[in-house]
């Protein structure tokens, strides 16, 4: 009995380790565990339903709203940062569905479309900065009067 015990244990370790997974419970980046001392819950998104290219996202339930910034971004020197705290309510013309995305655009990110890792049908527009900082699309589009718990985090 004992032998099967350690077999199937050493089994569980050696898959954790080959999937990139951990056998400890808690954070598993030192921005993760930032995101979770900040208040913030960690998320894992993926680039793809595959589970290509994950990211972790940082989340901060704010008044009426969530705000999702990626965990490296969490820093007042990334462009992500910069973007966010220099927007103060969103602005544009055009259907609203596609002013957040145009803002991306127009301030220099990318649209990367990301999916929850915990939920494959939920979807997320992130915009991506050259120094690969990255925040949702609609809590950089309607700015820091919507999300002033992550203002005040990133100041």
């Amino acid at each position: 009995m004992c032998k099967y015990f350690i077999l199937i244990l050493t089994l569980h370790v050696s898959i954790m380790a080959t999937a990139g997974g951990s056998t400890s419970v808690g954070p598993g980046s030192p921005a993760s565990y930032r995101c979770l001392e900040l208040g913030g819950n960690d998320l894992t998104f993926d680039e793809d339903k595959w589970g290509g290219n994950q990211i972790g996202v940082c989340a901060f339930a704010e008044v009426g709203a969530v705000s999702l910034i990626e965990e490296w971004s969490l820093r007042k020197t990334s462009l992500a940062a910069k973007a966010f705290l220099g927007n103060e309510f969103g602005q544009g013309t055009g259907p609203l569905e596609q002013r957040a995305k145009d803002y991306c655009l127009e301030i220099g990110g990318k649209v990367r479309k990301y999916v929850d890792d915990l939920k494959a049908t939920v979807y997320y527009d992130l915009c991506e900065f050259n120094d690969r900082s990255s925040i949702e699309i609609w809590t950089l589009y309607w700015g820091t009067q919507y999300s002033p718990k992550l203002a005040h985090i990133l100041k």
